[in-house]
């Protein structure tokens, strides 16, 4: 009897448009801009890549989250923008360790209670969603890019060096002085960046969180697969979809940039398929990838296979 637990791991990012780009160092980001909870999902209805140019696309992802929902920052950083728009307050901050050039912007804020320079850590409080319009649900638009513009990160991480007039042992430093940039250039600019995809980020802190969480578990009845193939869902979004004999439940494993466990998995449900192997599969249903094509997606979990 062979069994597999799915592991999240750290992955390198990879941008929605230009495959061919990879990022010079891993993800720096660290948590969920939204609290997930197992009692209302958050669903992604963006992220799609209807061009192969950045003209018009969508760069980033929409969470579904109500009015008032709190946002908080992925990662720790500096703020390097803040500001109104037609659609509410945005903040965008540039993520440690600063030299890999990497920013998240979150928009669709009704207010926003960081400043521009201000240092803040993973989980800070950064805002409220504002109520949207009648015809789209409220949401967080949350993007994640990489600097190219090495010039003008040069700026930034000069600024960020410990000043050596300051004495040892000081209070520590909690803003810094961003006015000092060149006028008119912003990390947070678009221009300057790279958008990435953060959905394999998002899918990863899903399972993070609960994947040993026994009231989001669910067992299949022992049997043989009588379902293995590939289809495309949710925004253009490939997954690989299973079902046992006896069950109505299809059973979903999202395929976004696989890690070596997933390809394992990947494997050895074909190799069950076509020798008609027993198995049991444990699965839960999905809070990432919900509120975009009902019913909710249930994500395969754990496979147990018997020779």
């Amino acid at each position: 009897m062979n069994s597999i637990i799915l592991d999240p791991s750290l992955f390198l990012l990879t941008p929605p448009m230009d495959l061919n780009h990879r990022s010079r160092g891993t993800e720096p980001i660290s948590s969920l801009p939204l609290k997930l909870r197992t009692d209302r999902s958050i669903g992604l209805f963006g992220a799609r890549r209807d061009s192969e140019s950045l003209i018009g696309a969508h760069i980033g992802v929409d969470l579904l989250a109500p009015a008032n929902e709190e946002v908080f920052a992925s990662g720790p950083g500096v703020v390097v923008q803040v500001g109104p728009t037609t659609t509410g307050w945005f903040v965008t901050i540039h993520h440690f360790p600063y030299d890999l050039g990497i920013v998240t912007s979150y928009r669709h804020m009704q207010s926003v209670v960081v400043t521009k320079g201000e240092i803040v850590a993973s989980g800070k409080l950064l805002g409220q969603v504002v109520a949207y319009s009648a015809s789209t649900p409220s949401h967080l638009h949350f993007e994640l890019r990489q600097v190219l513009n090495e010039s003008l990160l040069a700026e930034y991480l000069v600024i960020y060096r410990p000043d050596p007039t300051l004495p040892a042992g000081g209070p520590p430093i909690t803003h810094f002085d961003l006015s000092k940039v060149s006028p008119n250039l912003n990390l947070g600019d678009t221009w300057h960046s790279l958008p990435l995809n953060p959905t394999r980020s998002l899918y990863n802190w899903e399972k993070n969180g609960f994947k040993n969480d026994p009231t989001t578990r669910h067992l299949e009845p022992r049997g043989k697969l009588t379902m293995f193939n590939e289809i495309v869902r949710d925004r253009m979004l490939r997954f690989v979809r299973v079902q046992v004999a006896n069950s109505q439940n299809q059973i979903f494993l999202p395929l976004l940039n696989p890690t070596p466990d997933e390809v394992s998995l990947i494997e050895t449900l074909r190799a069950a398929f076509f020798r008609q192997s027993d198995v049991e599969l444990v699965w839960r249903d999905s809070l990432f990838f919900s509120d975009v094509q009902p019913p909710k997606m249930k994500l395969l979990v754990e496979l147990v296979v018997h020779q």
